[in-house]
This record gives C-alpha cells, structure tokens and sequence, in this order.
C-alpha cells in the first residue's frame, strides 16, 4: 500500500514548492485533487503521517501545516469520525494544550 514514485513525486512537488508559504489552502488542495484520486487518499495520508512523525522530512512549518491540513481536507466532506487520521488531529491538539499548560505554570 506504499505510494508508487511517480505519487511520491507528485507529493513531494506539492510539500515543497517554493511559494508554499504564498499559496493559499483551497489551491494547495486544488493541486492536490489534480494528483490524486479518492481512491489514493488513504494511501497518501498514510504517507503524510510518516512524513510528520520524521521531522527532518518536513524541514519547515508551512510544509507540516499544509500536510496537516491535507489530512482534513481529504475527508473534510465525511463526519470527523470518519476521518481515519482524526488521531493525528487528537495528538496534535493534545501536545499543544500540554505544551501551554504547562507553559502558563512557568515549568
């Protein structure tokens, strides 16, 4: 179920265009949607996720945003329930509430 190289390139072409930081989410999933099918939704995400666990993979912020935000807008149209990475969002939000509670008791 790994990605073929030819939509590993199409993913990588996307993840690190130059003008990420420019590009506004609704054309980022424009080009997206070019490059994949429904059908390869699970597959990518499951790409995406590797990629965000590997933090040397995704050198800046724009490209972890926008690899997050690619996990929602794939099932953006199904209940989040549905969304086989609503984990990931759970995780992610969990991490940051940890980090600001823990920020605001100064430790």
């Amino acid at each position: 179920m790994a990605l073929s190289v030819k939509e590993l390139t199409s993913l990588t072409g996307i993840l690190e265009d130059s003008e990420l930081g420019q590009r506004s989410f609704e054309n980022v999933a424009a080009s997206f949607h070019h490059c994949f099918n429904k059908q390869d939704h699970f597959r990518v995400g499951s790409a995406l996720v590797f990629l965000l666990q590997q933090e040397d993979l995704l050198a800046n912020k724009e490209q972890r945003l926008v690899s997050v935000y690619l996990l929602y807008e794939m099932y953006r149209t199904e209940p989040i329930q549905s969304n086989p990475f609503a984990s990931v969002f759970v995780h992610l939000l969990a991490s940051v509430s940890r980090k600001y509670f823990f920020a605001t008791l100064n430790l």
